[in-house]
This record gives structure tokens, sequence and C-alpha cells, in this order.
């Protein structure tokens, strides 16, 4: 039991809670701390209703809850909680509502660490992009350091919402889902016009149906999977009427395909009077329509047209378009070979969409011609080998005319003096060229374009500079270096640097003049921050004696004030109890009047001391955080310097800051103790574990290195006295084990007669010494020679046994000798000598028993034992020739 009490910790903890419900907070444009993410969800949501991002707002309501434990001399857990969070009167896109996709998945807000007398801030952590989701759960916050438990309170504060890109991206798809629901509902308004002349009991139009219901069967598959019924919830809200314009499209296609597929599976012929060739036309220009459509992003146009042309050979237009085509070919030339008609109906589809294309290159529709050229090159896919001409020079000449239009815009972008849409056009120039290396040849369009861009983006900061707009001067100057490779700024560099130099001069001159001009009108605090300005561009033009000597002669004028200032200010904190910041701006003050040869009056100084013993007792408090890390060097350390600053400042007979300090020792020989405590405890666990496991000789050794540890810290008045009632109790039961092991040591070493000596006095110890009643595991003589599994071990127990007059162990050590081949020639002596012993006791055990039987009880009539039956025969013989003369 003893023991026992070595393992029950106690933890004592002061917590509270802290619950604030149906809080409202609100997502702005460009708000302090947003992220990105939620700009840009802003900026679509104002294009979708026509209106400045700036006036749009997300509104939140969420529920706060804070759980403050503080475990004794231990730092403050805190658990944060935010529930309910939801978006809520959030701007409509088009006509849908947004909440579920509104409510941010993100949380910064800031941490605050209360004192409680004054309800000061001593300290602030800025916990940034926390998950909305984990704070569902609790977030638990170990960044406040330890303080005095009951004199501080734990606030958040600028609690901000944001977005991650996982939920931009979610906001894009449902901005995206949404486009394609009013563009579907567009497209099935332009299709339902076709249906309206359809007159489905007429066959000799069955070609230009086979078109028609081709498209609206594809659109059909493809609104379809678009799901917008589901992901939209339209029966709650269907402001583009969809779901009937759509029923409406879907059961026509499936009536009308029906009745067509039917119409053509009769064997009549029709009397089709149409040409191929326009009604390959009409097909193209249907799909050309298509093509333009997905190139608009304005409007209701979404990416449904793109995906038409996109699966168009992916999407059958009937359920067996083939054998449908096939069938109709028949109806339209009766008696012909389909498979002689599907061929020039093939190369004419392709001559279409070649002409198709030609016509889109000269309107200069460079772009859509690309893109019909990608989908006749698909439609080649499908018949291989069967269309000529190719359409290689079509396709060089669409690609060369969107490179040119590309340069073409940049340009005129650079002459307007748009630079950054030039810079964007000419990089798509330029990948342009990099995916169509063997198309577009390498020519001086585009170098010209690029140096143009170089030289008027040089010339318009020059301009600016010329303006005396020295600041936006030298932003356009920083951004002009970033946006181009070294080795062409490499060639400018001296122009940038001297220019550079000028917009500083400038900008230096420009903050001079409105320092002395605000003095000049009294306005000291506007002065300070043009004089702090001064400072910084100076700071970037050391070596300028010009700046040097009028900076010179500005400090000679502003530092005084500076001063005044910050003993204004740092008498004001003080009297507000604003310790912390007081100290800040004496020290401040301090360094300005030794700088200019003013000495700190009396009221200031004894201000500056009190503010400078509260900032120490603050860091004091902080630095505590180094004890309960165990970095107890560095903490005594600190506890030296503390006591040299105090020394410095005439502050070591402060009661405060002795109380402080004294405290903050006694912490870290608390903390000492608990560490001597916490190791002296594990080992005991530990030893209790090799008890549990009868391992008495670990567990002892465990135990006394705890005992050692208590004893080493007699300051920490550490009970003692439970390791040395242990150690008691298991001490011979870990002596035991120990032998053992010593014999054990000694077989490996090859001394087995010492190892069979240690082994035969420990046997003795743990029976006078009762080591069964603690479990301790017992091993004979004769199970630690059979363990050794050594034959030298073997003859020599063999002989001590047959000294102690134990005859039937040593035959069982000749019986091992025969187990692990040992010749029977090499062991002639031992099994005479045991052959002899076993005699002289059997016979004492049974006069009257045959000595065959016997030999062979033990050998099983195996002739390797034949030297221990003869010895035994013969012993055997001997005795019973003395026992009958000793017979009167």
């Amino acid at each position: 039991m003893a023991l026992k009490h070595i393992f029950t910790l106690f933890f004592i903890c002061i917590s509270f809670s802290l619950s604030l419900f149906s809080q409202k907070s609100y997502i702005s444009f460009n708000q302090p701390g947003n992220t990105v993410n939620a700009n840009a969800i802003l900026i679509k949501l104002g294009a979708a209703m026509d209106e400045n991002p700036r006036r749009l707002k997300i509104c939140i309501s969420y529920n706060e809850i804070l759980n403050v434990k503080t475990p004794v001399m231990q730092s403050p857990e805190v658990t944060i909680r935010f529930t309910d969070i939801h978006a809520f009167k959030t701007p409509a896109y088009r006509g849908f509502p947004m909440e579920d996709i509104l409510t941010p998945d993100l949380l910064s807000c800031n941490l605050n660490l209360i004192d409680l007398p004054d309800s000061n801030i001593l300290r602030q952590y800025q916990l940034n992009d926390l998950s909305v989701s984990q704070l569902s759960l609790g977030y638990l916050s170990s960044d406040i350091p330890v303080v005095t438990p009951g004199k501080y309170a734990v606030t958040l504060s600028e609690i901000r919402f944001g977005y991650s890109d996982m939920a931009l991206g979610a906001f894009r798809d449902r901005i995206q889902l949404i486009d394609n629901y009013y563009a579907a509902s567009a497209l099935a308004d332009s299709l339902l016009e076709y249906t309206e002349g359809y007159n489905p009991l007429t066959t000799y139009d069955l070609p230009e149906k086979f078109i028609l219901l081709m498209e609206i069967n594809r659109v059909v598959k493809l609104i379809a999977d678009h799901h917008f019924s589901e992901m939209l919830l339209l029966r709650e809200n269907d402001p583009g009427n969809f779901t009937e314009k759509f029923l409406r499209l879907d059961k026509f296609s499936r009536s009308a395909t029906m009745t067509f597929e039917e119409q053509v599976d009769l064997p009549a012929a029709i009397h089709w009077g149409g040409e191929m060739d326009l009604l390959i036309d009409e097909y193209i220009s249907h799909l050309i329509t298509y093509i333009q459509k997905s190139m608009l992003l304005n409007g209701i146009r979404g990416g449904i047209y793109k995906d038409y042309t996109d699966t168009w050979f992916l999407t059958p237009g009937f359920r067996n378009e083939e054998v449908v085509f096939t069938g109709l070919l028949k109806k339209m030339y009766p008696g012909k070979d389909p498979a002689i008609v599907i061929p020039v109906i093939t190369q004419a589809v392709w001559d279409a969409y070649l002409r198709g294309a030609r016509k889109m290159i000269d309107g200069s529709n460079f772009v859509g011609a690309m893109f019909l050229l990608d989908h006749a090159a698909a439609f080649r896919e499908q018949i291989p080998n069967q269309v000529q001409p190719d359409s290689r020079q079509l396709h060089g000449e669409a690609v060369k005319g969107v490179y040119a239009s590309y340069l073409g815009i940049a340009e005129s972008c650079i002459d307007i003096q748009k630079f950054e849409m030039a810079e964007e056009y000419i990089d798509q120039a330029g990948k342009y060229v990099a995916d169509y290396k063997g198309v577009i040849p390498t020519d001086t369009m585009f170098q010209r374009v690029f140096r143009k861009l170089f030289s008027r983006r040089l010339q318009g900061c020059d301009y600016i500079l010329t303006e005396n707009q020295f600041q936006e001067a030298l932003e356009c100057y920083q951004l002009f270096s970033l946006s181009y490779p070294p080795e062409m700024i490499a060639y400018v560099n001296d122009h940038l640097k001297s220019r550079q130099q000028q917009a500083l001069r400038g900008l230096f001159f420009q903050e001079r003049n409105s320092t002395n001009e605000m003095v000049r009108r009294h306005d000291i605090d506007s002065a300070l921050i043009y004089y702090d300005e001064a400072c910084r561009y100076q700071e970037m033009m050391p070596g300028d004696p010009e700046i040097k000597a009028a900076l010179e002669e500005l400090n000679s004028r502003m530092l005084p004030i500076r001063y005044q200032q910050l003993a204004d200010r740092g008498t004001y904190l003080y009297l507000t109890y604003n310790q912390e910041e007081s100290f800040r701006t004496f020290n401040q003050m301090k360094e300005v009047g030794e700088r200019i040869g003013i000495p700190m009056d009396t009221a200031l100084n004894f201000m500056y001391l009190e503010s400078y013993k509260y900032h120490m007792l603050n860091e004091i408090s902080v630095a505590t955080g180094m004890i309960w890390k165990d970095e107890l060097e560095s903490a005594k350390d600190y506890a030296l310097e503390v006591e040299s600053v105090m020394d410095l400042y005439n502050l070591e007979a402060d009661p405060d800051l002795q109380s402080a300090l004294k405290s903050y020792r006694s912490k870290i020989d608390l903390k000492a103790c608990l560490g001597v405590k916490e190791e002296a405890e594990i080992l005991a666990i530990r030893a209790w574990k090799n008890i549990e496991l009868k391992q008495f000789d670990m567990a002892v050794k465990q135990l006394g290195d705890a005992r050692q540890k208590v004893r080493q810290h007699p300051e920490c008045t550490l009970d003692v006295k439970a390791y040395e009632d242990s150690i008691k109790k298991y001490i011979s039961a870990a002596f035991y084990q120990e032998k053992q092991k010593q014999a054990l040591t000694q077989v490996s070493l090859g001394n087995f007669r010492e190892a069979i000596q240690r082994v035969s006095d420990n046997e003795r110890f743990y029976r006078n010494t009762e080591l069964d009643n603690l479990g301790v595991p017992f091993i004979s003589m004769l199970d630690f020679v059979a363990n050794s599994s050594r034959i030298p071990m073997y003859k020599e127990a063999l002989s001590y046994f047959l000294k102690g007059g134990d005859a039937f162990s040593a035959w069982s050590c000749l019986t091992w000798m025969k187990r692990d081949g040992v010749d029977s020639r090499e062991t002639k002596d031992q099994q005479e000598q045991v052959g002899s012993a076993l005699s002289v006791r059997d016979f004492e055990l049974f006069p009257d028993g045959d000595p065959e039987v016997r030999i062979r009880s033990y050998t099983a009539g195996n002739r390797w034992f034949l030297n221990f039956a003869q010895a035994y025969t013969g012993r055997w013989q001997q005795l019973q020739s003395e026992k009958l003369l000793k017979t009167p």
C-alpha cells in the first residue's frame, strides 16, 4: 500500500465559461483583415446585381462560447466555440437565395488577456483562419502565458469571418450552375420554337427531322445531366420557369423520336426533294451558332453551349444512331447500298466544316474557327482516312489570326496606356507561341510589341516624375522593375536608380516642407507624422549630403517637440494607469532626450521608474512561461538579469519587485521539485509494473533510483519512506534474481563450476527466505543446467550432483549428453560414475530387484549406455557379494 500512494495525482483547477448568444457580424468589401476570397465573392454578386460591391454586405449570425480552465501553477486552457453560424439577408444571385453557400467556413479573431483591476489588455493574440467546423466542436488555445488566477479575464475581439479556397470554389460552382440554369432555359426556349411547326406525320422531311431531333435529344440529355431541379431546389423557386419548359421539350423529344424511328423502320421510300449540301450546311450552321454562343460571356450565357459542342460525339442523338441513320439513307436513296452513300455524305460534311471555318476566318472570327476546326478534327477521328483534304492550312491561319489579334489588342492598349491589360494579351500571345511552335513562325511582331510596352511603361513612369507626383512615380518604377526579367532591367538599371533617387529626394523635401508648414500652423500631431516620413526617406538615401544637412536642421526643430509630446503622452498614460504603454512612451522620450541633451526632470523620472517597475512586473509574469516549459536554467539566468536591472535603475529595494522576484524564484524551485517528484513517480510506476511482471531486480533498482532522486533534493521535502518500505519488502526477491543473472553470465564466460556454485547457493537462499510467498519464479539447479544447453556444463553438473549424492540428477545430465549427440566413448568415465552411483542407490531401495530390469528401465536397451550398464551391473554384483559376506 505504501507504494500505491506514490501513484495518486491530484489536479485542481479553476474554470469559468462565458457564453454570448445571437450575435451578429457582417462581411463587407475590403473589410480590414478580410480574405481575398470574400472580396471575390462580393465582386461577383455586385456584377450580377449591377451594384457596387462596396455597398453589399453578407450578414452573419452566430453564438460565441468561451470556456477557461486555469490549472494551479499552469497556463490557462481556453476553449473557443462558435455555433449556429449562418448567413442571412444575403444578396440573391439572379433570383436564387445564397444563404447556404455564403455561410463562411473560416474565422479570425483576437484573443485578449484583460487585467481586471484596470481593464487593460495585458496580451493580445491573433487567431487567423480557424476552421468553423472545428470551432463548432471547440478550439483549444494554449497561447496564454501563466498569470495569477483570479486577476485576469479572457475575451475575444475583432471577429472576422471569411472563406477558404474550397468555399470559394463551391460558390463559383453554384454561380456557374445558376448561369447554366438560365442558359439551359434560354436554350429550351429556342428549341421549343422549332417544335411549334413540327408535323410528326409527314415523311418527306425526315432528313431535316433527323438533324433537328439529334440536336434536341442531345440537349435534353445534356440538361438532364446537370440535375438543376435537385441542385437548385426548383420546386421551391424556379424564376426562369425552367421546369415547365424542360418537361415540354423532354416530352416532345420522346414522342417525336419514337414516331420518327417508327417511320424510318417502314419499308416505303420517301420523296425527299432537298439537296444534301444544303442540309449539311444547316447542320454546320447550327453547330456554329453553339460555338458563337459559347464565346459570349455576358447575359444569360453559361457553359451549356460549350458543353454541347464538347460532348457532341460522346452523346448519341438516338439510342442506336447508326441503325437509324442507315435506315434513313435507305429511304432517301432506295436501291443504293448505304455503304456507298455514307462516304459521299461524310466527305460532304467535312467540306462543310472547312467552308464554315473559311467563312469565320474571312470574318476575322479566328477563335470561333479554331473551335469549329477542333470539332471537325473530332469528326474526322470517327471516320479515319475517309475524307480529303486536311485542315492544316485553315488551322494555321486561325492560329496565326488569334495570335495576331492578341498582339493587336495589346498594342492598342499600349497606345491608350492600359499597360496591365496589354501585358495580359501579350502573355496570351506568348502562350500561343509555346502551344503552336510549329505553326507560328518566329517573327519580329511579338518583340516589337513587347519592346514598345517596355519603353512606353518606362516613359510613363518618367512622365509621372516630371509632374512631381513622386510617390506615384516611385511605385511606378518599383512595379516596372518587378514586371520584367532581370536581364531586361539590366539595360535600364542606371536610369531606374537615378529616377528612383530623384523621386525619393522629392518625397523627402515634400515631407520636410509639410512638416515646417504644420509647425507654422501649430498642428503638432500632423507635423510629427510628416517628420517621421521625412526621416524614413532620408534613411533610404544615407549618402546624400544635401538631404543629411536638411534633416539635421529639421531635427533641431522637431526633436524638442517630439520630446515634449512624448512627455505629455507618457504622463497621461501614467495617470490613467496604462503602465505598459506609459513605460514604452517614456522610454522613447528618454532616447530622444539623450540625443538632444535634455535631462529628465524629477517628476518625469519618478513616473518613468514607476511605469518601468510595472513593465518589469508584467515581464516577470510572462517569463513564468519559461519555468513551465522546463527551461529552468534560462529562468534562473533571467532572474539574475532582473536583479541587475533593478540595481541599474535603483529599484533593488522596491517591495513589489522584490516580492515578484521572490515569487518567481519560488516557482523555479517549485517546478524543480515538481520535476523531481514527477521523475521519482515515473520510476515508481515502472517499478510497480515490473513487480506485477515478477521482475523484482529491475523494480528494486528503479525504486532505489527514485529514493536517490528524492534524497538529493531535501529542500523539496518529498516523502522517501514509501520507497524505502517497498525496497525492504522486495530486496530479497531482487537479490535472488540478480544472483541468477550472475550465474548466467558465468555460463556465457565458460565458468561452469562458478555458475553451478552460485545457483546452488541461490537455491538454498530461495528456500531459507521463503520467496515463494512473494510469487518469485523458482529455477532449480537441474532446470538451470538443462536450460544452459552446454555439454561442458552437463559434465560439470554431473560431477557436482555425484559429490552431493544426487545420482538421479547426475543421470539426467548423462541423458542430455546423449540427446545432444556426444559420442559415448567420450562419456565413458561419466557413464561408469553414474552407473556405479545409481547401482548403490537402487540396491539400497530394491535389494531383491533384478539389476537387468533396472538397467533397461533407464536405458531402454540403447547401446549408447553400454559403459553405464556394465558399471551398474559390476557394482550391483559387488554389493551382493559384500552382503553375503556380512550374512552370518
